[in-house]
């Protein structure tokens, strides 16, 4: 019986994710959002966490291809979006930097998604909320730490 139950939350919140995503791409009627891809965005969320890195890092902690990598970030830095700085140790290492129109168009994306999803999610009561966070909580503590439970 448990197996099934977890099997049922796995398969659940994979589809949340995609729902949601789908929903909150096609429609928020901004021009943002058509001018700028959701990996785009999962990648200035990103260095918006942890900074400037190179791109074989980004590429090992997002687990993303080297080629789609590369192309996101040529869109990017030609969005003006992202720019490369060269290391001050290392001229040959180059950090994946987030602009300030980088940073304005994820606090306008993040605003947006924010007052969508809020307006979705309005028939929600304070408790199941609290509820949605203690689980999440534990769930990013778990993968935190590689999956591991303690």
């Amino acid at each position: 019986m448990k197996d099934q139950k977890m099997e049922e939350a796995v398969e659940l919140f994979a589809e949340v994710m995609i729902l949601g995503r789908n929903r909150i791409t096609n429609e928020i009627p901004d021009n943002l959002l058509n001018q700028i891809s959701p990996e785009q965005v999962e990648l200035l969320d990103f260095l918006m966490k942890y900074g400037a890195m190179t791109s074989t890092e980004i590429q090992n902690r997002m687990l993303v291809g080297k080629s789609a990598l590369s192309n996101r970030l040529k869109k990017m830095e030609n969005n003006g979006y992202v720019k490369f700085v060269p290391s001050s140790e290392d001229q040959r290492v180059k950090y994946v930097e987030i602009t300030d129109e980088g940073k304005k168009s994820h606090e306008r994306h993040t605003r947006l998604v924010n007052e969508y999803v809020s307006d979705l999610l309005q028939d929600i009561n304070e408790e199941e909320v609290e509820q949605f966070i203690q689980t999440f909580h534990k769930i990013r503590s778990i993968l935190q730490k590689g999956g591991q439970q303690k």
